[in-house]
């Protein structure tokens, strides 16, 4: 979801004003990372599933937001790079389940999956469809 309001923000704003939004979202961002916890420390002892709660105004407020916003609608003609997507997905799959395993055997894993997160950086830099700016 980040690099998708980050895009979002990148779309809407214009260059002239593109730096302060950053500014302003991610020093948002920040607050509420540090605000959470506290938050939910002070939840948690009235009743622990309000902490689940907490997010459906939030989201009621920024699906208003989004309903008043204009985004503008600009495609580009692209294809899905399916064996950029198979390593990726692969590297990352391989890197979890090595640090959640945590056995005898795992760094072999971490290995192979850093091999794999190597080959999907590799085939995206040589790509011809990888996006450029």
């Amino acid at each position: 979801m980040f690099p998708s309001a980050v895009g979002l923000l990148f779309v809407t704003v214009p260059p002239s004003g593109r730096a302060s939004s950053m500014a302003k979202f991610f020093s948002i961002t920040g607050a509420m990372t540090a605000l959470g916890p506290i938050l939910g420390s002070w939840l948690a002892p009235i009743n622990w599933r309000l902490i689940f709660f907490v997010n459906v105004p939030l989201g009621l407020a920024a699906l208003a937001a989004l309903m008043v916003a204009h985004v503008p609608r600009t495609r580009r003609p692209a294809r899905i790079d399916l064996a950029g997507a198979t390593l990726s997905g692969a590297g990352m799959f391989l890197l979890v389940f090595a640090l959640q395993r945590s056995v005898p055997g795992a760094g072999a894993t971490c290995g192979c999956g850093r091999s794999w997160r190597s080959a999907w950086r590799h085939s995206w830099r040589s790509s011809p469809r990888t996006p450029r700016p």
